[in-house]
């Protein structure tokens, strides 16, 4: 009989979604820049250091909500959330983001810069896990070929 190493599955990681509306008064041109130029620069290098594995922004112009807005009118009930952006740390521990959270540098050179952009007070979060069923066009995760699904909490 031969025995097999099963392989070690890999654990889901955690999300921390952030919803942002830009601060009153700043243009969405100026929000847009300021989140892809300014804001990333000064992030990205605290982010890495902090073991997040994974870091989205998902930016929803006006022009881009226009496109199937148009699609929801006869659905009722339904809406377009008005965000300006979504941001996604993907962790594997809650404490890489506590200490992401708590960096002082993280504080003076992103939390500090936030508040002339985006408006700080009016913030939604979001946790939990994603999963995949479809990349690229092609089904993926055992859990949708056999037919089961099991809850990660």
């Amino acid at each position: 009989m031969s025995s097999t190493n099963p392989q070690p599955q890999p654990q889901p990681l955690l999300k921390i979604t952030v919803l942002h509306y830009r601060k009153p008064g700043v243009s969405e041109a100026d929000f847009m820049r300021w989140i892809q130029e300014d804001h990333i620069q000064r992030a990205a290098r605290i982010i890495q250091k902090h073991n997040v594995v994974h870091y989205t922004q998902y930016l929803t112009p006006s022009s881009a909500q226009e496109i199937f807005l148009p699609d929801l009118a006869h659905k009722p009930g339904w809406k377009m959330a008005d965000f300006d952006a979504v941001i996604s740390y993907y962790v594997r521990s809650p404490d890489d983001m506590r200490a992401l959270l708590s960096d002082p540098e993280w504080r003076e050179e992103v939390n500090a810069r936030e508040e002339a952009w985006a408006d700080v007070h009016n913030v939604v979060t979001m946790v939990g896990w994603e999963t995949v069923y479809i990349r690229d066009g092609e089904v993926v995760g055992e859990a949708m070929r056999s037919g089961t699904r099991s809850s990660k909490l």
